[in-house]
C-alpha cells in the first residue's frame, strides 16, 4: 500500500486550489482533486502514487459514496450512519475504518483505524484554501487521504448544510 511518509507528529498539509483550474485543488505531496461540473457532485481523484479514481455519490438516498479505479474496480465505500449523524463507515482496500465528526461544527472530522488515528480533515469552505489535513499515521495511503477530503468537503458537509 503506497503513502505518504510521516514523522510521529502529525504533519499538516493545506489544500489549495490550482491557479490555472479553478475545479482543480491540490495537496502537496499527497496528490489532486478535480471536481466535476458545476452540479455534479463527483471528481476525479489523482494521487502521487497510484493510478487516478473516481469518487462519487452511490444510491438513491445520497447516503453512501464510492471510489472507483479506472477499471471500474471499487477501491473505497462509506456509508453515512443515521439521518442525524455525519460520521460513517469507511472501507478503504478491505480495510474497515471510522469517520466521525470530531466537533459540534462539522468541518472538522477524523479517519480512524480502531483507536488510531490516520487523519483528521478541516474543511474551511470554497475559497483558496478550502481544507487542512493533519496525518497522523507514518504511512496514510494518498488515494484514501484524497477521498476522505472529497468525503468531508462535498460529500459529508453538503448534506449536514442541505439538512
Amino acid at each position: 500500500m503506497g503513502g505518504t511518509t510521516v514523522g510521529r507528529m502529525a504533519v499538516e498539509l493545506v489544500l489549495t486550489r490550482s491557479d490555472g483550474d479553478r475545479r482543480r485543488h491540490d495537496l502537496d505531496g499527497v496528490g489532486t482533486i478535480r471536481r466535476g461540473g458545476w452540479w455534479s457532485r463527483s471528481c476525479e481523484l489523482v494521487p502521487v502514487e497510484g493510478p487516478p479514481l473516481t469518487a462519487a455519490p452511490q444510491g438513491r438516498m445520497g447516503r453512501a459514496a464510492v471510489a472507483t479505479d479506472t477499471a471500474g474496480v471499487t477501491v473505497g465505500r462509506f456509508a453515512q450512519k443515521g439521518l442525524l449523524t455525519h460520521g460513517g463507515e469507511l472501507v478503504w482496500r478491505d480495510r474497515p475504518l471510522r469517520v466521525r465528526s470530531e466537533a459540534l461544527v462539522t468541518t472538522r472530522y477524523s479517519v480512524s483505524d480502531g483507536d488510531t488515528a490516520l487523519l483528521e480533515v478541516r474543511a474551511t469552505g470554497r475559497g483558496r484554501t478550502p481544507a487542512r489535513v493533519s496525518l497522523h499515521h507514518e504511512r496514510v495511503d494518498p488515494g484514501l487521504v484524497l477521498f476522505s477530503l472529497w468525503l468531508v468537503q462535498d460529500f459529508i458537509a453538503q448534506d449536514s448544510s442541505a439538512g
